[in-house]
């Protein structure tokens, strides 16, 4: 019988609301709240008040997709977090995490997309 949460990572998750969590997202990437909350353009005291808003729930599900296939590719949370910090050189020895501050996680989805579909990355 197949697993019906695959498209997700249950530890992303608030337990009690089932909407993703940012501090349980900055957990499983080994950020803290000013980090994730950098990411988000948020204020870190609004992330720590309010982890599952409804506000952010879409930019949330994208980095999970981002940590889920990366999972997929990498084998384990332990590579995601060095993939997303080491210099990458398709992304002009930047590393990912970096795109991720400066708000532009498309570029690190069709990397990833990239990736999943065989080509270089």
């Amino acid at each position: 019988m197949p697993n019906l949460l695959d498209h997700t990572l249950k530890e992303t998750h608030n337990p009690e609301s089932g909407r993703f969590d940012a501090l349980r997202i900055a957990s499983e990437l080994a950020l803290k709240p000013g980090e994730i909350a950098r990411i988000l353009g948020r204020t870190a005291s609004g992330i720590q008040k309010n982890p599952d808003s409804p506000g952010f729930q879409t930019e949330l599900g994208r980095i999970v997709r981002i940590i889920r296939d990366l999972r997929e590719l990498l084998d384990s949370i332990e590579n995601v977090r060095i993939w997303l910090h080491a210099p990458h050189p398709e992304l002009g020895d930047h590393p990912p995490l970096d795109f991720l501050f400066e708000g532009r996680i498309e570029v690190l989805e069709t990397l990833i997309s990239m990736m999943k579909s065989g080509q270089p990355g």
